[in-house]
C-alpha cells in the first residue's frame, strides 16, 4: 500500500484532535463523558432545533432550525434559515421526510441571493450543542460548524 504524506490541513486537524483529547483527559480524565454533559446525548431529530452560531468556510454565520413532525407518522420536516454574517446574505431551506432517529440531514437546498447546497448536516451524538457539515458549490466542499446559543421554547431538559 502506497502511503501519501498528509496535507498541511490534515496534519493540523489531526494534531488539533489529539491536543483536544489530551486536554480533556488532563482536565480530570473525563474525556467523552464530560463532553456529553455539555449538550446531552442525541435522542431524536428534534435535537437539531434552536439557534446556532459558528463558522461557514471561515466566516461568522448563524443558523436557525425549526423541526416539525409531519402528521400522521414518524417523519419530520426541518426548516432552516442560514445567515452568512461575513457576507450579510440570508438563505432559506427545508428538508422533508426526515426520520425521527436521524442525527444527520442530507441534501439541503437553500434559496437566497444565489444557490446554496449542503450535502450533509450532522448533530454530534455526544454533545447535541454541536453541529458540523459541508456546503458544496461547483463541486467543491466547504466546512461549516456551529454551537447552539438558544434552544427552542419548550425544549426538553437535558439529562447527561
Amino acid at each position: 500500500m502506497l502511503q501519501h504524506p498528509l496535507s498541511r490541513r490534515a496534519a493540523l486537524a489531526s494534531m488539533t484532535g489529539a491536543a483536544l483529547t489530551a486536554a480533556g483527559f488532563a482536565a480530570g480524565g473525563r474525556g467523552t463523558a464530560w463532553a456529553a454533559e455539555a449538550g446531552g446525548t442525541f435522542r431524536d431529530v428534534r435535537d437539531f432545533g434552536g439557534t446556532w452560531e459558528g463558522t461557514y468556510d471561515g466566516r461568522r454565520a448563524r443558523l436557525r432550525i425549526v423541526v416539525m413532525r409531519q402528521s400522521p407518522g414518524p417523519l419530520h420536516t426541518v426548516f432552516l434559515t442560514f445567515t452568512d454574517l461575513g457576507r450579510n446574505e440570508t438563505f432559506i431551506g427545508s428538508r422533508e421526510d426526515v426520520p425521527g432517529t436521524a442525527h444527520e440531514i442530507d441534501d439541503i437546498a437553500f434559496r437566497g441571493a444565489r444557490a446554496l447546497f449542503w450535502p450533509r448536516l450532522l448533530i454530534h451524538t455526544r454533545d447535541t450543542d454541536c453541529l458540523s457539515g459541508t456546503s458544496s458549490r461547483n463541486g467543491t466542499c466547504f466546512p461549516l460548524s456551529f454551537r447552539r446559543v438558544l434552544r427552542p421554547a419548550g425544549a426538553r431538559a437535558r439529562i447527561a
